[in-house]
């Protein structure tokens, strides 16, 4: 088996980086990326990180204690 991505989300006090959970700007809907980005981030204690760009989400994301980060 060949790495073909390296996350550095393991290491202790990193963000997650919600496009490593197929979040794009190009999709039609990313609710379901976002969701196992939020989900992840609620199980393992982690800061979601939300790089600069137009989301399109069309159901509800449930993020009770899940912390945010992002840039503009």
């Amino acid at each position: 088996m060949a790495l073909t991505k390296v996350t550095y989300s393991m290491i202790e006090g990193t963000y997650v980086n919600a496009l490593d959970f197929g979040v794009s700007t190009s999709s039609a809907d990313n609710a379901a990326a976002f969701q196992a980005a939020i989900d992840y981030c609620l199980d393992n204690s982690k800061t979601l990180f939300l790089p600069s760009g137009d989301y399109t989400v069309l159901s509800t994301l449930y993020i009770n204690g899940t912390r945010a980060s992002g840039n503009q």
